[in-house]
């Protein structure tokens, strides 16, 4: 038998809920074991603020061994179909620092924080933990902003200076809040979108949300 508190789940809004087969009526909120066998939810509201304060709440008072953030996600690269499931391997706090005239300096390079200081592993955040039985998906490096990209001169020029794939409002946080923590990790993401001028149109969250459903109730129920 599972233990009490034995796998979270984390994303940020009552849509993104609805791939764990709720209705989404959630609100933001914590629901410990609302998924049965130790399997707890928190909707943590969107952003990585809410992110932080949020899970860093839950995990003060509560003990899990293991933690997954789900939700969906724009793409940088082109090569990924819309729909498909994917694993972010490091995240990053992608507008964290400074602008010099047109150019955008890190925390590191403003020696603000050191690249491999903890929970920081060569300037990323990374996992926590061997996770079996996880499917063979895609694995991707993502970049977290506090305001998503929808201009094209502003899209080049991130993609200049970074090598994330994929773009969310909270994977970083969700990562830095379960290493300082020493909750074993996951984020899993479905592509809703390209990162471009922003078009709803060219939108396929239906679909992200179902490949999401696919692959959560495959490994994880």
């Amino acid at each position: 038998m599972n233990p009490p508190n034995n796998l979270l789940f984390v994303c940020a809004t009552p849509l993104e809920s609805t791939a764990l087969g709720l209705d989404g009526s959630l609100k933001t909120g914590f629901y410990p074991d609302v998924l049965g066998s130790g399997k707890s939810l928190l909707v943590t509201g969107v952003g990585l603020t809410a992110t932080a304060y949020q899970l860093g709440k839950i995990l003060a008072t509560t003990t899990f061994e293991r933690a997954v953030n789900f939700g969906v996600a724009g793409s940088f690269d082109l090569s990924i179909p819309l729909g498909t499931t994917v694993e972010v391997i490091a995240d990053e706090f992608a507008d964290l620092g400074a602008e010099n005239n047109e150019d955008f300096i890190s925390l590191f390079e403003m020696d603000l924080q050191r690249e491999h200081d903890f929970p920081f592993s060569n300037g990323k955040l990374v996992p926590m933990g061997e996770w079996k039985n996880i499917g063979n998906l895609r694995k991707v490096i993502g970049a977290s902003v506090n305001t998503v990209h929808g201009n094209a001169h502003s899209i080049a020029k991130f993609k200049q200076r970074s090598s994330a794939q994929i773009e969310t409002m909270e994977g970083a946080a969700f990562f830095y809040a379960c290493k300082m923590a020493s909750v074993d990790s996951l984020q899993i993401r479905a592509i809703s979108n390209y990162v471009e001028p922003r078009n709803r149109e060219n939108w396929q969250l239906e679909e992200a949300i179902k490949s999401l459903t696919s692959y959560l109730k495959q490994y994880f129920f």
